[in-house]
């Protein structure tokens, strides 16, 4: 997450004006930008289910937004056609925490929070999508993460800046990373 994946003109952070700096710098820069993405989407709940903006009638299991940062599952289709190689990567995520061992850490994003029993719309594969992102947050995350540095388009409020990079989220990360450096020297 230190590169751009898509290139500089579909990059979340060069558009942000954050993607000249250290690769450690941009690393925290990107989850910053994605805990604004993520409370502005969903108010950080990550069971949160399809925009209802959207008619309901219009609403489909590819294109029903989930999750913290309410990405839908026809964004491969988004990537694919501007960056092949996040489309890997995505790929490669979706079926790592598919398995019945993976770290999905749901139960420490639902400190304080509470279900809203979203429904997911259909029952293919776009549904299983929405299911997983909204029950394994540490995919959604690990997901918006190469979202966010190869396919600027698919994001509105980053697009218009309406998602905040707020430097608090930066320096608590900063403040993080110094505290994991001391327990594993």
């Amino acid at each position: 997450m230190s590169q751009p994946l898509g290139g500089d003109t579909l990059d979340s952070l060069t558009h942000y004006g954050r993607a000249d700096t250290t690769p450690l710098e941009r690393l925290r820069a990107v989850y910053a930008l994605a805990i604004g993405e993520g409370m502005r989407e969903s108010a950080g709940n990550t069971t949160e289910g399809r925009d209802e903006s959207v008619p309901e009638r219009l609403a489909t299991e590819a294109n029903a937004e989930a999750g913290l940062f309410q990405v839908s599952f026809d964004s491969f289709a988004s990537v694919k056609k501007v960056s092949p190689a996040s489309e890997t990567w995505l790929q490669s995520l979706y079926s790592q925490y598919q398995t019945p061992d993976a770290a999905c850490e749901l139960q420490t994003f639902m400190e304080g929070v509470r279900d809203r029993n979203k429904p997911v719309i259909g029952s293919g594969e776009g549904a299983r999508f929405q299911t997983l992102t909204k029950t394994c947050p540490a995919f959604a995350t690990e997901y918006v993460q190469v979202m966010l540095r190869s396919d600027l388009p698919h994001f509105g409020p980053i697009k218009r800046r309406e998602a905040e990079l707020f430097s608090g989220c930066e320096a608590m990360l900063k403040d993080i990373e110094v505290i994991a450096d001391a327990a594993c020297p």
